[in-house]
């Protein structure tokens, strides 16, 4: 009777070690999907007074490599031609529902909504600013990054 009660014990404590693994729910899982490199492909802000004024950063020549990591860290590379080294931005993110919380560290946070289609991410969101005139303030934009994986 006690070798029964013993493996029992072994059970039961082998089941309740298994089960304090960590919580696979639907935001970590739409967490793992965005976890990788991808190099952006479409950086493009859009004036939302005129939106027939819009500049894609991407399509001048500006590099960008985002990389997110598993516990929802990011790093921007960018690079622009001529420049020796690149601006590097950081910065930590977190999926709610089919939305984007991307904050930069020491920025502003910014909501996007988001598609992942294979190994193509979209993000879309309407709190960006850009200054469309050179020495013009910053004003609201719409940002779209479209980005592949690497």
């Amino acid at each position: 009777m006690t070798a029964v009660r013993f493996k029992l014990l072994v059970v039961t404590l082998v089941c309740l070690a298994a089960g304090c693994g960590g919580n696979t729910g639907p935001v970590e899982e739409a967490l793992r999907e965005l976890v990788g490199a991808w190099r952006v492909n479409k950086f493009e802000y859009t004036s939302q007074a005129d939106s027939l004024r819009s500049i894609n950063l991407a399509a001048l020549a500006v590099s960008m490599n985002l990389t997110i990591s598993d516990d929802g860290s990011w790093t921007l590379l960018t690079m622009q031609p001529g420049i020796v080294i690149g601006q590097v931005s950081t910065g930590t993110l977190s999926v709610r529902g089919d939305s984007i919380d991307f904050r930069w560290d020491g920025g502003p946070p910014m909501m996007f909504g988001y598609d992942v289609s294979g190994d193509i991410l979209t993000m879309i969101t309407r709190e960006a600013e850009y200054a469309f005139g050179q020495g013009s303030p910053p004003e609201p934009a719409d940002l779209e990054m479209v980005m592949g994986r690497l």
